[in-house]
């Protein structure tokens, strides 16, 4: 019995992070059929790491769009980045990804932190499916 599986990360590879890592590694040893969604970095990457990506995976980037400077954004009050930096990206990715239907209410949606706003976004799909 094959499962669709989405996960929902902010790193995987050519991003070069442990946890991009350890996703891939993940998405590789699975048998069920799987979605990634993920960020789209352009600053660092490592184009080797792609290597580790099986071709079967079907991968929806989604580009951070910066609105104001790192710097200027951590001057602002901590609730307008609650739970951290990224939460503008999940929740912009959150609403693409129902606007697109990339998921349906039969899917098992797996999240990732770090950061943690991953989780309360994918919270929000599951809830939001039913």
């Amino acid at each position: 019995m094959s499962v669709n599986v989405v996960f929902f990360c902010y790193a995987f590879p050519p991003f070069p992070s442990p946890r991009s890592i350890q996703i891939s590694h993940l998405a590789r040893k699975t048998k069920h059929t799987i979605k990634i969604i993920c960020a789209s970095e352009t600053k660092s990457v490592d184009s080797s790491l792609l290597e580790l990506v099986p071709s079967s995976l079907k991968i929806y980037r989604f580009h951070r769009r910066m609105k104001l400077p790192y710097q200027l954004q951590m001057k602002l009050p901590a609730w307008t980045r609650f739970p951290d930096t990224r939460v503008h990206w999940a929740r912009r990715t959150e609403r693409k990804v129902r606007s697109k239907k990339l998921i349906s209410s039969s899917d098992t949606l797996i999240t990732f932190g770090h950061p943690m706003s991953n989780h309360l976004a994918g919270y929000s799909l599951k809830k939001r499916l039913k």
